[in-house]
């Protein structure tokens, strides 16, 4: 019995989620998928250097495993007390932090 392909946009939100969610300063992934292009929002409580370079080096990885996919990152620093969903309203929800 043959598996079915796991479309890739499911593929790279699962490897950004699991890589992405272990930085305790990452709050919120978002994702659009369209026409090749898939653009991702990281939201982070915290835009310290090392924290960026931390996702930085995670983008970079999932560049190397999805060699054929365009990607765009973006991070967006939200401020404390303010909630994602307010930066951040057009694109899919993968993960958020709970408190």
């Amino acid at each position: 019995m043959a598996t079915a392909a796991i479309p890739i946009d499911h593929a790279i939100t699962r490897e950004l989620k699991s890589r992405l969610s272990a930085i305790p300063e990452v709050m919120s992934l978002h994702f659009t998928y369209d026409k090749g292009v898939f653009s991702t929002w990281v939201g982070v409580n915290n835009y310290e250097k090392s924290v960026r370079y931390s996702i930085y080096e995670i983008e970079d990885e999932i560049e190397d495993c999805f060699q054929d996919v365009r990607f765009d990152f973006h991070i967006a620093a939200i401020p404390k007390g303010r909630d994602v969903d307010d930066f951040i309203s057009h694109a899919h929800l993968v993960y958020k932090r709970t408190a």
